[in-house]
């Protein structure tokens, strides 16, 4: 069964880049969204949104594959 939710897992922000975030949220149009935003190390910020009115930036090791693996 596929995930209900878009998962990109590109590097979409280059380091030390300003990363707009009511921007990026304003222009997605899925319903649950996880992009990756930055790499910074061996970590990596991803923002989720879901099917209520919220944006979570997470912090996490670039080795976790957040399907729930």
């Amino acid at each position: 069964m596929p995930f209900p939710y878009a998962t990109y897992l590109n590097v979409f922000f280059q380091h030390l880049q300003r990363i707009d975030v009511p921007q990026l949220v304003d222009s997605v149009t899925d319903q649950w969204f996880n992009q990756t935003l930055c790499q910074v190390n061996g970590s990596v910020v991803r923002r989720r949104r879901a099917p209520q009115e919220c944006v979570i930036l997470m912090a996490e090791n670039a080795g976790i594959i957040p399907t729930g693996d």
